[in-house]
């Protein structure tokens, strides 16, 4: 990742930003102190090798931005030789303190086993623009990348000094403890939630971060192989958000209480959990809907119950589809045609897998999973 401080110009602003090469990893980071004709790079890590992004800013007046963005791009040639690919997106513009999405592709020839075939390659880009020191407004959510906790735990960190008030801090300072939890330092991440309830002690209403802090105590106990003694946390976690306007971290609670819960216990909790969700018009709570839908099926195929999975499953998939979420899609596709096995419907799971076996090639990537049920169905 690469990108440069300069002097603060008049007009600056900072830009959030995360970046999405086709269906790889998001890349995240926060460009500081940009101004009018200002260039900025960044680096996507990609299985190819890592590429370069270049974001030009204008200014349009004192309350817009306009952001636009080229992509060098490297693919083989009929002669196996590299050739230089450049993608440029439309140029977009928007409001300081509004989020703007923007995605550009470009349809590549790749010379594979004597064949010219052709793919879709698209750069997406999630760009919030705000005035430096102002109060956070991007979607703190997003900047969790289960793939890179030690790249989200920098995240958090470099916006900690523009949280609004003491009690944004140590709601974002929990953050900062999931991530060491996500990278196994438990110690570490039990003492940042130390901090937090010391900070707390003197903030009684400060709901957020007290949620927070319950349920990333029971994250870690959880993690570490403690799920009994993560219970009680998750419970807590989930009586404090009652009623306070925090219905995504009531349903992340309820989440996680079917994570740690025997089957039966989870199984209560997961049906509990899809109820609130799917009865909520609260974004928050309904993102929750389709890791709900596949943990609740997986509860139940567990429980030798594949017939109730089989309707969660597929409404996991809808909700991956509508999403335009890739892989989660494949991967949605792919409990669908698991259950159809374990039904006994072997042929329509066999023409899935087979086609899934393809969308995932087409992607440069081939998931096991599929292989082990194309065998498990006779193909």
């Amino acid at each position: 990742m690469l990108f440069l401080l300069l002097a603060l110009p008049a007009l600056a602003l900072d830009l959030h930003l995360s970046a999405q090469f086709t269906d790889q990893p998001e890349t995240r980071l926060v460009l500081q102190d940009l101004a009018d004709g200002d260039r900025r790079s960044l680096l996507l890590d990609l299985p190819s090798g890592p590429r370069q992004v270049d974001i030009l800013v204008q200014r349009p007046d004192e309350r817009s931005v306009t952001l636009s963005f080229e992509l060098a791009d490297l693919v083989d040639d009929r002669k196996g030789r590299l050739t230089r690919t450049v993608l440029s997106s439309p140029r977009v513009t928007t409001r300081i303190g509004t989020e703007a999405r923007v995605a550009h592709g470009v349809r590549l020839p790749v010379f594979e086993e004597g064949k010219v075939r052709f793919f879709e390659r698209v750069l997406s880009l999630t760009l919030l623009p705000i005035e430096p020191g102002s109060p956070m407004t991007v979607d703190l959510d997003r900047l969790l990348d289960f793939s890179d906790p030690a790249g989200s735990e920098a995240a958090y960190r470099a916006l900690l000094p523009q949280a609004a008030d003491e009690p944004a801090r140590l709601a974002l300072l929990s953050r900062v403890a999931r991530c060491r939890g996500l990278q196994k330092d438990y110690e570490g991440a039990l003492a940042l939630l130390a901090e937090v309830e010391a900070g707390l002690a003197a903030l009684p209403d400060a709901h957020e971060a007290w949620i927070r802090l319950h349920l990333e105590r029971g994250r870690v106990h959880n993690s570490s192989g403690d799920a009994p003694g993560a219970l009680p946390h998750f419970q807590a976690a989930m009586e404090r958000a009652e009623g306070k306007d925090q219905e995504g971290l009531r349903l992340d609670a309820m989440h996680m209480l079917a994570i740690a819960s025997p089957a039966e216990q989870a199984l209560a909790w997961g049906l509990r959990a899809i109820e609130q969700a799917e009865g909520s018009a609260d974004p928050a709570a309904r993102r929750w809907l389709g890791p709900l839908y596949n943990n609740t099926g997986w509860t139940l195929m567990d429980l030798g119950r594949p017939a109730e999975a089989l309707p969660l499953f597929e409404r996991g998939l809808a909700v991956r589809q509508a999403r335009s979420e890739v892989k989660p899609t494949l991967i949605a596709r792919w409990t669908v045609a698991r259950a159809w096995r374990e039904l006994g419907r072997c042929e329509e799971a066999l023409v899935e897998l087979r086609a899934l076996q393809q969308a995932w090639a087409e992607l440069g990537e081939e998931d096991p999973y599929v292989t082990e049920e194309i065998l498990a169905c006779g193909g």
